[in-house]
């Protein structure tokens, strides 16, 4: 571990990259994205390959990156990650690894804005001032179409809620109509999906005033599977 991360690694991310199995991890207090691989004895250790990801000199990564997302998408590993500004706003945005090393592909996911009601009328969006914690999946349609789909946390500027997005191959992401797909009295953050045996589910961190309360599930209700991963 370098010494800049302080002894602090955060929000680990797998994914499976050319028949390796890669690990992302937040390095210090938004300090970068380090890479670890796995060795033949199943540890991981720093790459050799991948270079750490620091923040961009840009306005969106003032405060520091992390919380990591990645997918081996066509032979590319696409990294997405929560990029914080001076402002406390977060937004999500992508970077993706190639032999010289990262080429960044700017923000996906803005925080909310121009949101109306039922009746079409001009709301505060749910998740105005940030958007973070993306977990991204590769699937695949009943059609056989890619798509990538995204769960994320969102704020107003109050609890954190959940919501989902995806995108079809490249480009920015598309909320879903039903979000926030879950919010309440609690913070949820940090969302993990998995489909298994045909059951959408969705784990995720419950935070309460204080500290942390523990690990939450939930589980899709929307009728047949469309998308499988």
């Amino acid at each position: 571990m370098p010494e800049w991360a302080g002894g602090r690694l955060a929000s680990p991310a797998l994914a499976q990259h050319q028949g390796r199995l890669l690990l992302a991890v937040e390095g210090g207090n938004r300090g970068g994205v380090l890479f670890y691989e796995q060795s033949a004895k199943g540890d991981f250790a720093l790459s050799d390959e991948m270079e750490t990801l620091y923040p961009a000199d840009e306005l969106e990564e003032a405060a520091g990156i992390g919380s990591p997302a990645f997918v081996s998408h066509d032979g590319v590993l696409r990294l997405f990650y929560t990029a914080h500004n001076e402002d406390g706003v977060t937004r999500i945005r992508e970077s993706r690894w190639n032999d010289s090393g990262w080429e960044g592909y700017g923000t996906v996911l803005e925080p909310g804005k121009d949101c109306l009601d039922q009746d079409g009328l001009g709301i505060d969006c749910w998740d105005k001032s940030g958007v973070l914690d993306s977990d991204v999946r590769l699937a695949h349609t009943e059609a056989g179409d890619e798509l990538l789909r995204l769960f994320y946390a969102g704020h107003s500027g109050k609890k954190m809620s959940l919501g989902f997005a995806a995108s079809y191959g490249e480009g920015l992401f598309s909320r879903a109509s039903i979000n926030p797909v879950l919010g309440g009295s609690k913070d949820f953050r940090h969302p993990s999906s998995v489909f298994f045996k045909g059951r959408y589910l969705l784990f995720y961190e419950e935070r309460v005033t204080g500290g942390r309360e523990g690990v939450g599930l939930a589980e899709s209700s929307g009728g047949s599977p469309s998308e499988f991963f």
